[in-house]
């Protein structure tokens, strides 16, 4: 794994703030960079956009920044129901669902959670808000992995990007 010295996980000083890192990601290294994220978060902001959303260890850390002062906005898809056979499947709805709760219960009411509005949006409810995004102070996560107890398995990519250009993003 390629980080720039001023990585979290890197050897050498922390990167000037004038400066910007991009830094290569993948697999367990992106996990890893989510999980540094999550507890180092002390009384800074934090805005997360995934498709799904439900690692219960990274809802709890996230509910738990909040509570320590740390302003948390989280942008979910919306979820939909799936033709099975002749029923309907709800399951991302209520993975959705579990979600919101866990954050509300965390969070004691203080982060904010919206989802997705796929039909105005993007015109139709089957189309989806397929994003993964995770900006912390002036560290941003992005890639295609999603934060659910299953994606360290997958084979998916990501990059931070550090400095300046990342703490505009939530401006």
């Amino acid at each position: 794994m390629q980080i720039s010295p001023g990585h979290p996980g890197g050897a050498g000083a922390p990167a000037p703030t004038n400066e910007r890192w991009l830094n290569p990601l993948s697999g367990a290294a992106a996990l890893w960079t989510l999980g540094y994220l999550l507890v180092a978060l002390g009384p800074v902001s934090l805005d997360a956009e995934y498709f799904e959303l439900s690692n219960p260890e990274a809802i709890e850390k996230m509910g738990r920044a909040a509570r320590g002062g740390a302003k948390v906005r989280v942008l979910l898809d919306s979820g939909r129901l799936q033709p099975d056979g002749d029923n309907l499947d709800a399951t991302s709805l209520c993975s959705r669902l579990g979600t919101i709760k866990g954050l509300e219960a965390g969070s004691r009411g203080t982060a904010a959670v919206q989802l997705f509005a796929n039909q105005e949006v993007l015109g139709s409810r089957g189309d989806l808000m397929h994003r993964k995004y995770l900006r912390s102070g002036d560290t941003v996560l992005f890639g295609g992995m999603n934060a659910n107890s299953g994606s360290g398995e997958n084979v998916d990519s990501a990059m931070t990007i550090e400095g300046p250009a990342a703490a505009k993003q939530a401006e």
